[in-house]
């Protein structure tokens, strides 16, 4: 699990230099392991996501300044794609009704801070 947190790849805070470079390395060995056939899963959220989008890009020039601070959201997840990925159905996750309803809802359940993030059309047109 990569969480969130302040600052991010790009930020140049204190600390980030450090959360990047063993972030890096954890991917490096989950693709190893994958390549080898032995499932590895990993999660990113917020800050860990900007680790992992930079990590594949070779580059952090690839986030953007995001004016998403102080933002309330509900999750649209995508349910085809989350039932059919390993790390989700094979632990039942999305098993339960009132689990997926209160995904599938409009109820805002995220709170977001973020400075930096990955545009729809880089996400599209890049190789991440």
């Amino acid at each position: 699990l990569f969480p969130g947190g302040r600052g991010g790849p790009k930020g140049k805070m204190d600390g980030d230099a450090a959360y990047l470079k063993v972030g890096k390395k954890i991917i490096q060995m989950a693709e190893s392991a994958n390549e080898a056939g032995d499932y590895f899963s990993l999660h990113f959220t917020c800050l860990g996501f900007e680790v992992l989008v930079s990590t594949i890009a070779g580059s952090c020039d690839i986030l953007q300044p995001t004016d998403a601070e102080n933002l309330r959201s509900s999750l649209k997840l995508d349910w085809g794609a989350v039932r059919a990925s390993r790390m989700f159905a094979s632990r039942g996750v999305v098993n339960g009704t009132a689990y997926a309803e209160l995904l599938e809802g409009e109820e805002p359940l995220t709170m977001n801070f973020h400075a930096w993030g990955l545009y729809l059309q880089d996400f599209v047109s890049n190789t991440v």
